[in-house]
């Protein structure tokens, strides 16, 4: 099943945090982000793991993201997306409860 409920957020302007739930039966997950033209995967979590972070991103600039699940059977569809605004002062989107204060 894809991931649900992604929740990005950041918390300086070059970095973003990515939580969702967790699915049954997942070996990890691939967390995608947009460049404008295509979906590159940007990184991976292990079993259970419900929490990635992208850094060094360019200041005043949105993303777009979602992740999916993988296990022995083959990958999962998309989450729903989720974006990210990052501004030089000013930080706007939902919190990610997970991640690090």
């Amino acid at each position: 099943a894809a991931p649900s409920e992604l929740v990005a957020s950041g918390k300086s302007p070059s970095t973003i945090y990515l939580g969702w739930t967790d699915t049954y039966g997942e070996d990890g997950y691939y967390g995608e982000r947009f460049d404008g033209a295509a979906w590159q995967q940007v990184g991976q979590t292990g079993m259970d793991g419900t929490l990635f972070v992208d850094e060094g991103l360019a200041p005043s600039t949105t993303n777009r993201y979602r992740v999916k699940a993988h296990n022995t059977a083959g990958t999962s569809d998309p989450s729903d997306e989720d974006l990210q605004e990052r501004l030089a002062e000013h930080l706007q989107g939902a919190e990610c409860p997970d991640a690090p204060r």
